[in-house]
């Protein structure tokens, strides 16, 4: 029975292993769904993500169903092994008395019940199998990754740790390959030289090499050939946690406070075991030189103030000026920077950007930027192309070459000296420091008020919930078995296996009862009766091999959840019931056989009866933790469902959607408060009229309302006063999803699912089967990105890995793109679209957006803090506190020389 249940767990785990990959995968799938949800409402992704995840549940239902003669092998073996025992013993045991071996039938009662005791003790491992056999698949998994020995090894502590560090970083003829596209050169013969305590900018088009030659300096990867030096040194003499202490880049930020993300950049340092007071005027002085100092003070709880999840209860500005300060907290040597203020409004990345200038004085600092501003002032500029370098020298001296450096600046420039009156600079150079007042209690605003509808949702969520009806046990149980109708087959046989199987428990007792009045007998009687209940015990092992095996099967099938089992504090509650059962009862039973009441058949039956019942009792009583998590769990998942979305599809608007031929969207005084928060109030009157065919923006520092106007314009949101329509028709009264159909999405923060790049841009089309390969190529090659899929050896067929992270930040967002363009959309929305881009890929992106604006009379709007990048559209509209301060073209807006204008010369590169 050992070997068997031993091999039959080598081949479970084996299976268990593939089938914990594609939960791995389904899971991944649904957390990336949930994170991107207006992404997956926005293009009617639903049916077909629920189609991919139900696919993963396939193929591991399928795997399971191979596990399934094993679990019941596993347990129909063991229960048929243990009565076949008892036949075996009994038989034996009745023999051995008549041939006199034995002197008395006590002998044989004691061997018996002893191995009635041992098998019930036996019967409570198989409960532990599946935890064994997943245990098993899963330490298969961890193993590999803890055998594996990595080409870099962050926890080596060999190498050097050289006590002064200048920060000269040479590049020598690097070469360089991703170990996932052996096919691809990113970096060739590349060399290179950091000086110590200067700035040097990087910039290039996506995929020159730039984020790499980043990843070899922190040794995430190692060169193919060619070499680095720090100092002179190799960096591979060069101890790894000694390298990264003195390298620093602005990585995101972690659920917690502001002192604790700060803190984290003291990890491995000689600081890093300091009082709180000590590190604390730490993170002040590092908050001070990254600007951010100021505007901490301002919060409630100052340093104490929780960032939340990914730091979304701040703005991007302040986001960027914590990394920066956990970054230079350790006082680096050499500081790395990529693309520290790409998203970020002109208010926010003035004030970032003092902060890069104040943090790289003294420092060897590298820059990464697709925003030329960023790195104007840098003292020297490298120009990389296809993982070369093509162009290097400071700003002015690029421009003298009037080569690809300029071309780039040509692409962000705004014309900002179109306005140069004398009072004009005067009265900005007087209000320079009014106006960063200004932007950051815009900033501190919009954070306090989103960290407040954050609190507010949370705490209606949890009121909601707690003044929500409860259901008992069996109404929640009863919900799920309506829902689970495919199930009801399988529950139904299981249901009939465990009334057999518990029958077997008083039928077993019985038995017992009945065979004591064998060794009344003598001779050839008391062999053929002994024989007979051997037999009447085989029958029942036989029965149980039928039941446990059936049983084995379907649970596994539907699952079972065996953690009460692993729990101690179960363990011994139901072992203290089980040993008072036990006692209580024998007790008893001699009282009444004293008395003459009860009768010795009487005896054993209610004395065996209690002793095997009592063990299924206390294996229930394993499950009343689970029970109630259960019914807790079943409760929340029903209110959840009771929750009905404001904007949905409802029997009213079914077939209303847009007409075919294209519309004006007419704004009549949208106004908008969310609803946990009625005195907050986001948008404040705003009207507007845009026409088929025009390329509308919309501007503004974080927290204006740009954002919650696309909300609106996608109906994630409705309007609280006011009307959206298009043409004659309010799009509130539209059915959602056939309004959608019209329009498309592109957020800033682009989401690709799992799967090949074609499958990710077809998710972009309702009709998938209708798409053919001629639109999506033609999708891509507006998105600038059908040069860089044409290079990959398997193209449309490459997989993006989750999230799309085997591909740069520029190449997932070019895809998004083409994934909303291939639908031809009537109305297109663009957050911060081409915030990721490379200026020559930005300059073509928009260009194809612009001219399919034109001509197919498509609605256009975009939503930019990079104001080059809108420079050419119909209308610019500019928001502040809810409102439309200011609109017209860039010309007429920068003759006013108002707010816009304002926010041009913060990103002048002249």
């Amino acid at each position: 029975m050992v070997v068997g249940i031993g091999f039959s767990i080598g081949v479970d785990a084996q299976i268990e292993f593939k089938i914990m990959k594609l939960y791995s995968a389904a899971n991944s799938l649904a957390e990336d769904v949930i994170g991107s949800v207006r992404n997956v409402h926005a293009f009617w992704m639903r049916p077909r993500l629920v189609q991919k995840y139900d696919n993963y549940l396939t193929q591991a239902r399928r795997l399971g169903d191979k596990k399934s003669p094993v679990w019941g092998l596993i347990y129909s073996t063991e229960f048929f092994m243990i009565f076949s025992g008892y036949a075996l013993c009994f038989w034996r045991g009745v023999h051995m008395y008549a041939d006199g071996e034995i002197k008395g039938p006590g002998t044989v009662i004691a061997v018996l019940f002893s191995i009635v005791i041992a098998a019930s003790s036996l019967t409570q491992i198989s409960p532990y199998f599946t935890a064994f056999a997943k245990a098993a698949s899963a330490a298969n998994g961890l193993f590999v990754t803890i055998d594996r020995q990595p080409l870099i090894n962050a926890l080596d502590e060999s190498g050097d740790r050289p006590e002064k560090v200048d920060g000269t970083i040479e590049l020598f003829d690097l070469s360089f390959f991703y170990p996932t596209r052996p096919d691809v050169q990113v970096l060739r013969d590349f060399t290179l030289t950091f000086p110590a305590r200067k700035t040097t900018g990087l910039v290039g088009a996506s995929g020159s090499g730039k984020s790499t030659i980043v990843g070899l300096l922190e040794r995430w990867y190692t060169p193919t050939s060619g070499s680095i030096r720090i100092d002179g040194r190799p960096i591979e003499t060069l101890n790894i946690n000694w390298l990264r202490t003195h390298i620093r880049m602005e990585p995101v930020l972690f659920n917690g406070t502001i002192f604790e993300n700060v803190c984290n950049g003291l990890t491995g340092t000689q600081w890093q075991d300091s009082p709180r007071e000590s590190k604390m005027e730490r993170v002040i002085e590092a908050c001070k030189m990254s600007n951010a100092h100021e505007f901490i003070s301002q919060l409630p709880e100052g340093y104490e103030t929780q960032v939340g999840e990914r730091a979304g209860l701040l703005s991007g500005g302040q986001k960027q000026r914590i990394a920066i300060a956990r970054a230079i907290i350790s006082d680096p040597r050499i500081l790395l920077l990529d693309e520290a203020t790409s998203a970020l409004d002109p208010t926010s990345e003035g004030l970032v950007q003092k902060a890069l200038d104040q943090a790289s004085v003294g420092r060897t600092t590298i820059v990464i930027a697709h925003k030329l501003a960023t790195i104007k002032n840098a003292d020297n500029i490298v120009v990389m192309s296809k993982g070369e370098v093509c162009e290097s020298g400071t700003h002015s001296q690029l421009l003298g070459m009037n080569g690809a450096y300029a071309r780039l600046v040509k692409a962000q420039d705004l014309e900002s000296n179109q306005k140069q009156h004398s009072d004009t600079e005067a009265t900005e150079t007087g209000d320079e420091g009014e106006k960063e007042d200004t932007g950051l209690k815009q900033i501190h605003t919009s954070a306090s008020h989103r960290k407040g509808v954050s609190s507010a949702v949370q705490q209606q969520e949890l009121l909601d919930y707690s003044n929500w009806k409860r259901r008992g046990i069996v109404r929640v149980v009863w919900s799920s078995l309506v829902e689970q109708k495919s199930l009801w087959t399988t529950l139904f046989l299981m249901f009939l296996m465990c009334l057999a199987g518990g029958a077997v428990y008083p039928g077993q007792a019985l038995v017992f009862a009945e065979l004591m009045n064998v060794f009344t007998y003598s001779g050839s009687k008391l062999r053929s009766k002994g024989d007979f209940f051997a037999l009447v015990f085989f029958i029942i092992a036989i029965g149980n091999l039928i039941i446990y095996f059936v049983l084995g099967w379907f649970s596994n099938t539907i699952g079972q959840e065996n953690d009460p089992f692993l729990s101690s504090r179960n363990a011994w509650s139901n072992l203290l019931i089980y040993l008072y059962l036990l006692w209580d009862s024998g007790e008893y039973g001699c009282r009444l056989l004293s008395f003459n009441e009860y009768t010795m058949r009487q005896f054993y039956i209610v004395f065996v009866g209690v002793f095997l019942s009592g063990q299924g009792a206390a294996q229930f009583f394993m499950y009343t933790s689970s029970i109630t998590k259960a019914v807790s769990a079943g409760n929340y998942m029903a209110w959840v469902r009771s929750l009905k979305p404001i904007v949905t599809e409802t029997p009213d608007n079914h077939d209303k959607g847009p007409s075919d031929s294209p519309d004006s969207m007419i704004l009549d005084n949208v106004r908008f408060t969310y609803p946990t928060r009625p005195d907050a109030k986001v948008l404040g009157g705003i009207s507007m009229t845009i026409q088929p065919g025009e390329f509308v923006a919309f501007v503004g520092s974080s927290g204006c309302g740009k954002g919650t106007m696309i909300s609106m314009l996608e109906r994630f949101n409705d309007p609280s006063s006011g009307s959206i329509n298009l043409g004659a028709q309010n799009i509130a009264l539209l059915n959602p999803r056939l309004y959608r159909g019209h329009t498309a999405l592109v957020q800033q923060e682009p989401t690709l699912y799992q799967g090949t790049i074609r499958e990710n841009i077809s998710l972009g089309f309702e009709n998938a089967e209708a798409l053919t390969d001629d639109m999506i190529i033609n999708a891509c090659k507006q998105a600038n990105i059908y040069r860089f899929i044409e290079s990959l050896p398997e193209g449309l067929n490459t997989q993006c890995g989750s999230r799309g992270l085997s591909l740069s930040g520029g190449q997932r967002q070019r895809i998004a793109i083409a994934r909303a363009l291939v639908r031809n959309p009537d109305i297109l929305f663009l957050d911060e679209a081409t915030s990721a881009l490379d200026t020559e890929s930005e300059k073509i992106v928009q260009e194809a957006l612009a001219e399919a604006a034109a001509c197919g009379k498509r609605i256009t709007i975009a939503v930019a803090h990079r104001l080059s990048t809108i420079k050419d559209t119909n209308c610019i509209f500019v928001f502040l506190g809810g409102r439309i301060v200011e609109s017209g073209t860039h010309a007429s807006l920068m003759q006013k020389g108002g707010i816009y204008y304002q926010m041009c010369q913060a990103q002048s590169l002249d």
